[in-house]
């Protein structure tokens, strides 16, 4: 059962984090409530995992690896999944209410604009890769708002750039897939509003923001001391690296699931550990 609830994807939101860190607000992670609310969030997103799986169960049944999914297999019931899902939706949302009522909205809004693409959006063009991103922004509101930060714009749009890559390279990937049956819903989706290197154009333009981006937040940084520059420089080399890498096996149809991804490289995991530490240290100087 553990398995519908697709624990690895906890990472996405470990985004919640972001906001604190950027203001520098590192007394926060001494008080538990935004652990707490990191977890009712999760129990939540999981629940929206189940509807997805649920809706999509007869894709998944014939796709390559969607089909091991407890639903897909057969090892867990309609009937249970939905028992699960609703129980998960109720403790959450008590939770949520507990804890931060401000960020009841927020919350609420992430469920009905992921049951939204689950059921429609993902399946019109430009929305089926912009819900994504408009998700990745609630969880950073979630936790702007639980922590009273101010997002800091540049590095805001810069990690909104880099989340959208991600979610483009996961379309590209399905696009791309020999794997994937052409009946597939999304993949008859993707080939008829996409043309054969409009994905892949839209992914390297993104990529290219992104680092501009950067470029643009670190820019007054970046003169600020030597030091300083040689952190900013490989920040964005190592950024360079990674995107680079994800574009191409993009391309190759193997980033659909980027933890996977991730994990499946330990160069690749190495490179985004180092990543992320340099640039907390190169906002931290």
């Amino acid at each position: 059962m553990l398995k519908i609830l697709r624990l690895e994807q906890w990472a996405k939101n470990l985004v919640i984090f972001i906001p604190p860190v950027l203001a520098k607000n590192y007394e926060v992670f001494w008080d538990s409530s935004i652990y707490f609310v990191f977890l009712a969030f999760s129990i939540i997103v999981s629940s929206t995992y189940i509807f997805n799986d649920l809706i999509d169960l007869e894709q998944d049944k014939i796709h390559p690896q969607k089909k091991r999914r407890p639903l897909a297999s057969g090892d867990l019931s309609k009937k249970s999944a939905i028992t699960l899902a609703i129980c998960l939706n109720f403790v959450g949302f008590i939770l949520i209410f507990l804890l931060d009522k401000n960020i009841l909205i927020f919350v609420l809004a992430y469920v009905v604009i992921t049951m939204s693409y689950s059921v429609k959006l993902k399946y019109i063009k430009y929305f089926d890769f912009i819900s994504i991103t408009i998700l990745f922004t609630v969880r950073l509101l979630v936790g702007a708002v639980t922590t009273e930060t101010a997002l800091s714009s540049f590095f805001l749009v810069f990690v909104l750039l880099f989340l959208t890559l991600i979610s483009i390279g996961k379309k590209l990937s399905i696009y791309k897939s020999s794997e994937i049956l052409d009946s597939s819903r999304v993949k008859v989706h993707l080939k008829e509003s996409y043309s054969d290197n409009e994905l892949e154009n839209i992914l390297k333009l993104t990529f290219v923001l992104s680092n501009i981006t950067f470029l643009l937040w670190s820019y007054e940084r970046i003169f600020n001391n030597r030091l300083n520059f040689m952190f900013s420089l490989l920040a964005l080399l190592l950024i360079g690296y990674l995107g680079i890498k994800f574009i191409k096996d993009s391309k190759l149809s193997k980033t659909e699931n980027f933890i996977s991804w991730i994990l499946v490289s330990k160069m690749y995991f190495v490179s985004l550990t180092i990543t992320s530490i340099v640039l907390f240290i190169t906002f931290n100087l």
